[in-house]
């Protein structure tokens, strides 16, 4: 199995081939690419015009759902703030994983909003080797593998905690031989990948629904 490309169902096992093939598929529109350039223009973050607008355009093309206006949940103004009031340069050069969570909770109007998947995105974009990004596809994806025996029995809800998320990615990189694969390249396998089950998964229940 290891280093191999092959399916299982609809489930395509991860192989290095298949990570620089989904890699070299995954940006047609040049949104990564300008992102990185973004976050490289503007590496630091301690002005809160720079560090807005790497927010607001990291939500827009990856439509991380934060607020332009609201009273009850955060905007993208109020998330950069706490990106600014939390001084994470020093913890993002030293690739702390603790720093995602530090950025994922946020609090307005006396309630905490949780912002974990922005969180991955905006710490990868800045340090894409000590980063991997997690969302629902990545999710999908990593659920099914462990469903299917492609990886060690965890609980849904430890991918949630970054430490232990990026533990479960260490451990596919170590069985399927993926080592010298970048977490970015591995980003964009599990993404598409993700994608290809979800859509799987929304069309089975379409196909399920009785006749009108």
């Amino acid at each position: 199995m290891k280093g191999s490309y092959m399916t299982n169902g609809t489930l395509t096992l991860p192989s290095a081939d298949g990570v620089k093939k989904a890699c070299d598929n995954s940006n047609p529109d040049m949104i990564d690419p300008a992102l990185f350039k973004l976050f490289k223009q503007y590496p630091e973050n301690t002005d809160l015009s720079e560090v807005l607008l790497k927010v607001v355009t990291l939500n827009f093309l990856y439509s991380t759902r934060i607020r332009v206006k609201s009273l009850y949940s955060p905007t993208v103004y109020d998330v950069a703030q706490h990106i600014v009031d939390r001084k994470i340069d020093e913890s993002l050069r030293l690739g702390d994983e603790g720093l995602v969570e530090k950025i994922t909770n946020i609090g307005v109007a006396d309630k905490i909003h949780y912002y974990y998947v922005f969180a991955t995105k905006y710490c990868s974009f800045h340090r894409p080797e000590s980063y991997p990004i997690f969302d629902s596809r990545v999710k999908e994806y990593l659920w099914q593998l462990r469903n299917k025996g492609g990886l060690r029995r965890f609980q849904q809800q430890v991918l949630w905690n970054y430490a232990e998320f990026k533990k479960i990615i260490n451990e596919l990189r170590d069985q399927y031989g993926l080592r010298d694969c970048p977490y970015k390249q591995i980003d964009a396998f599990l993404y598409l990948e993700g994608e290809k089950l979800l859509k799987a998964k929304e069309a089975a229940k379409e196909n399920k629904q009785p006749a009108t």
